[in-house]
């Protein structure tokens, strides 16, 4: 326990050391010179950069101008000339050296086609490229290929020129019939004026170009294919850093030109003589900046990936009425380097001067900084509750003396409340925890006695909890725990503590009832009484000190608000452990409520829900307390017998979801019926009855011989074939295939319907009927399998793909046929759905509770008790590795209540040793767990709850060796 230390120094006013705060004023000074020089330098960088960039614009629009005029001028020279009429290739090959001139002197323009109206054409290229060459087939000196079509003599001619236009090569070849009319260009050609397309992409230049075309007096188009290289290495050249980025597109977003190569990928194939757009770019920058600029209508700083970019989008003139814009930007950091720079320099000059004079205000403020610092750590040490800070250096500032001496202060009581919390905070048992609460205060407080009382649940009484005074007797003390004191007599006690609800004081000289010990004759003292309340103010119980001498005001002055935040952390403390206890109680009943309620909905599970959590808690215990292999290193804590308990409880809580009529199902053709077909039978009987008996009138009185014995043997038929109907339906032999073809024999018979069968019947089995099965009078078979007995699912029948466990095609098949064929039992694939998917529904409805984190498996535990050890269980499949041990014991339980139970109405109830065998032979075929199965049978686990719960004959001879021989 720290010891406060209130001993008075010599000490000085703290507006004798303001003198410190030069060194902040410095500070503050020199950070925002820095941040003015900062703010001006970018100002005026990016300035420049727009006006660098407005530039670059000026130059774009040059430079492109460039790419195009010299083939405009090209173009509208030629339309005026002979070559717009030439009719043959030699005609047209005197212009080879003119054209390849102009090839010559603009590099950039790669050919001149003529397209004349009768379909011939006319080219002359220049070999540019090694891999144009090669695709020509071209001579290795070739500069230039010119290659003519005749329509007229379908013919095909290509010729071959060197730098000086010599020829080197002529061939002929059939035409493959290109028509150039068909192509865009042609179409859109007019005489007034030349037209310019759309950027392409030349795949076999692997560059991005455009054709300029327009068409002569005479229909001849002349067309030439203009590269935009060059404008891409003008924009390439303003770049100053590498992360620079510069793109011509139009309104379209069609890409004309670009800085960067790396931009876009030539090698693909998917863009050959197709427009290039801007999301073809390998650039996500340049996508965004685009798209923040259509939103915002500028550009200016953006931020991109992390990094803060500068950009601008100017309006490059195209030619008349066509305008391309421009994006261009940089890094901010990049555009900002000099700023830095001079912003570094003048940190470094701000750094000098406060190095020069942080040491003369060092040695003014030391004197006030180091104490203030060990207080302060001392603080966030009381606030990260670490108790183990020493006393600090002693100040001559009086204000830090007197924070000082009420942290020590502050510190050693807090010490002493939050030891005493914790502790009760950790200690579960009530009766210990009020012991250490009554000790720990006695101590904390000296106090010379406790008094702990709390009300009982009528609130008529105050029971002592815990009582201790000093030179106490222990038999005294437990005598007078044993004294119980009454709350309806109108004391001044009564009045203070439970109505007024606050302390009282009592004279202890006064008060009755008290062993003479407590405070002796002529000893002063007094008890002071405090109001134990939980969160509703109500009042639970008092907690009482006594203090003796003449110090006694002094000591309750000073620890009152001590023992009031105390009591009341106590009083939430008992309240919460109350609720807690009460909700716990609550929630366990309505489990049991709930398992109760689904084995009263089925008279015939009996106690199933309840058995089973008895049987699964005492194998998991056996399993607990086991010290063999292999669960020697299994073991539960409180709060997973506690999830045990509440999973067995629940698992089966699906079934609350499952028909009673499926579950109580004891005949297979029992089902939900509309009990007007069997009145409408009746009706049909009577109607049979009234046509014999007027029938009979006119008959002679006695029937031959042979006729009475036709009829008897044919009713003796029936009745024998209603005999075998009925064994059927019991469903308790085994359904051979010979007998289901001998029921449908029997069902072949047929009988006369006189009535119309869809009176009587609800809207929805209206709606099943066949309706061209209701006419009247109409044959039917004696038993068949109709239409409306198949019952649809309701909504969606889609279930998680996780449970193995899917829905049948209908929900429900009441054929007649069908349900008397059933092989083995009395319910059908439809119902033997329904009745498995308790399963599921138990999972789903657990998984969907809030569960605390020691109870996440409940929905596992009681979801696998009808899973396999191989992984051929249901609802999830899950093999004995994937499965919690109480999950596989769950198993286990169920199994053998279901085996031994009397109430089950498709079955009889099994002894022990039949059990077991059954049992037996499910270990061997991996349906449950070998070695829970050996500790329910050598633990002694089958017997107990056979002793509990089987009928004594249940109980015959059991060879525990038979069966643990697997």
């Amino acid at each position: 326990m720290i010891r406060v230390d209130h001993k008075k120094r010599f000490s000085f006013p703290l507006h004798i050391h303001i003198s410190t705060l030069f060194v902040v004023l410095i500070l503050c000074m020199s950070l925002t010179q820095i941040w003015l020089t900062n703010r001006s330098m970018e100002s005026v960088l990016l300035e420049a950069n727009k006006k660098i960039f407005s530039r670059i614009a000026s130059e774009t629009h040059g430079t492109l101008k460039a790419q195009y005029d010299p083939a405009l001028s090209a173009i509208s020279a030629f339309r005026q000339g002979n070559l717009a009429s030439a009719s043959s290739f030699n005609q047209r090959i005197e212009y080879v050296y003119e054209i390849g001139s102009l090839l010559l002197e603009y590099p950039h323009i790669t050919s001149y086609t003529v397209s004349y109206p009768n379909g011939d054409f006319f080219v002359v290229s220049h070999l540019s490229t090694p891999q144009y060459k090669e695709d020509m087939k071209a001579p290795a000196h070739a500069r230039f290929v010119a290659a003519s079509s005749s329509v007229y003599s379908n013919r095909f001619v290509m010729a071959f020129y060197d730098t000086d236009f010599h020829e080197l090569y002529r061939t002929t070849e059939p035409s493959d019939n290109f028509d150039p009319r068909t192509r865009d260009w042609f179409k859109q050609s007019v005489v007034e004026e030349a037209r310019i397309s759309d950027p392409y992409f030349f795949y076999r230049l692997q560059k991005v170009g455009l054709t300029i075309h327009r068409k002569a007096a005479n229909g001849t188009v002349f067309a030439a294919d203009v590269l935009l290289q060059n404008l891409s290495d003008s924009l390439r050249e303003t770049l100053v850093e590498k992360s620079s980025v510069r793109v011509l597109f139009d309104d379209h977003q069609q890409v004309y030109a670009f800085s960067d190569p790396s931009y876009f990928d030539v090698q693909n194939r998917s863009l050959n003589n197709r427009r290039i757009y801007l999301s073809d770019l390998n650039s996500p920058m340049i996508t965004s900046a685009v798209q923040q600029q259509s939103k915002t209508n500028a550009l200016g700083e953006f931020e991109y990936n992390g990094e803060q970019w500068f950009g601008a989008l100017a309006d490059v003139e195209f030619y008349p009425g066509k305008t391309l814009h421009l994006l261009m930007a940089a890094k901010s950091d990049e555009l900002l380097h000099q700023a830095q720079v001079i912003r570094r320099n003048t940190v470094y000059l701000s750094v000098a001067l406060i190095l020069i004079v942080i040491p003369l205000a060092y040695l003014i403020s030391q004197m006030i900084a180091k104490p203030i610092r060990q207080e302060t750590n001392r603080a966030r040490a009381i606030e990260r509750l670490d108790f183990s800070t020493e006393n600090g250096i002693y100040s001559r500032v009086r204000e830090i003396y007197q924070l000082r001496s009420s942290l020590q202060s502050m510190q050693a009581t807090l010490q002493r409340f939050v030891m005493l919390t914790s502790r009760i905070a950790h200690e579960a048992d009530t009766d210990k925890l009020l012991h250490m609460v009554c000790d720990e205060v006695s101590d904390a407080i000296e106090a010379k006695g406790v008094f702990l009382y709390l009300l009982d649940s009528e609130h008529h009484l105050l029971k002592p909890r815990h009582v201790w005074w000093e030179e106490a007797d222990p038999l005294e003390l437990s005598a007078f725990e044993k004294k119980n004191m009454p709350t309806q007599r109108a004391s001044h006690f009564v009045r203070d503590v439970f109505i007024a609800k606050q302390r009282t004081v009592l004279d202890g000289n006064k008060v009755r009832g008290m062993p003479s010990s407590v405070l002796k004759s002529g000893e002063q003292g007094d008890y002071v009484f405090y109001p134990l309340l939980d969160r509703q103010r109500q009042v639970i119980g008092t907690f009482g000190v006594l203090y003796k001498g003449e110090q006694r005001q002094q000591y309750l002055e000073r620890y009152t608000h001590y023992i009031e935040m105390l009591i009341s952390y106590l009083s939430v403390t008992l309240d919460t452990r109350k609720l807690l206890k009460d909700q716990k109680a609550l929630l366990d009943s309505t489990i049991k409520l709930m398992a109760s309620a689904m084995d009263t909905k089925s008279p015939y599970t009996g106690n199933h829900c309840q058995r089973v959590p008895v049987l699964t808690e005492w194998l998991s215990k056996a399993a607990h307390d086991s010290d063999r292999e292999p669960f020697k290193a299994f073991s539960m804590s409180p709060n997973q017998f506690e999830e045990l308990h509440i999973a067995a409880w629940l698992h089966d809580c699906g079934k609350i979801t499952t028909p009673e009529h499926v579950v109580d199902k004891a005949t297979k053709l029992e089902t939900i019926y509309n009990r007007i077909h069997e009145i409408r039978t009746r009706f049909e009987v009577l109607k049979r009855d009234v046509e014999l008996e007027v029938c009979r009138r006119f008959l002679p009185p006695v029937l031959p011989n042979e006729a009475m014995q036709e009829m008897e043997q044919r009713m003796g038929e029936l009745d024998e074939e209603f005999a075998f109907i009925a064994d059927l339906n019991q469903g308790e032999q085994f359904v051979m295939d010979e007998d289901v073809e001998r029921l449908k024999r029997i069902g072949q018979r047929k009988w006369l319907r006189t009535m119309d069968k869809s009176l009587g019947l609800s809207w929805e089995e209206s709606d099943r009927l066949v309706q061209s099965t209701v006419k009247t009078p109409d044959f039917e078979h004696l038993l068949e399998d109709k239409p409306e007995h198949l019952i649809a699912w309701k909504g969606d029948r889609t279930r998680d793909a996780r449970f193995n466990l899917q829905p049948t095609q209908y929900q429900a098949n009441q054929g007649e046929l069908y349900n008397l064929s059933v092989k083995r039992g009395t319910l059908n694939e439809e119902e033997r759905f329904i009745i498995n998917d308790h399963i599921v529904q138990t999972i789903v409805m657990l998984e969907s509770l809030p569960f605390p984190s020691h109870m996440r498996r409940i929905p596992q535990i009681a979801g696998g008790h009808h899973e396999k050890m191989n992984g051929q269980g249901y609802p999830l499949g899950l093999k004995a590795s994937e499965m919690p041990l109480t999950a596989r014991a769950m198993a286990i339980a169920d199994i053998f209540e279901a085996l031994t139970s009397t109430d089950r109405p498709y079955k009889k109830a099994k002894t022990l040793s039949e059990s077991l065998q059954i049992m037996t032979r499910m270990v061997a075929d991996e349906h449950i767990d070998p070695d829970l199965f050996r500790l329910f049978i050598e633990s002694g686990v089958y017997m107990q709850y056979a002793r509990a719960f089987l009928k004594p004959e249940q109980i015959d001879d059991v060879d525990e060796a038979q069966y643990l021989s697997y």
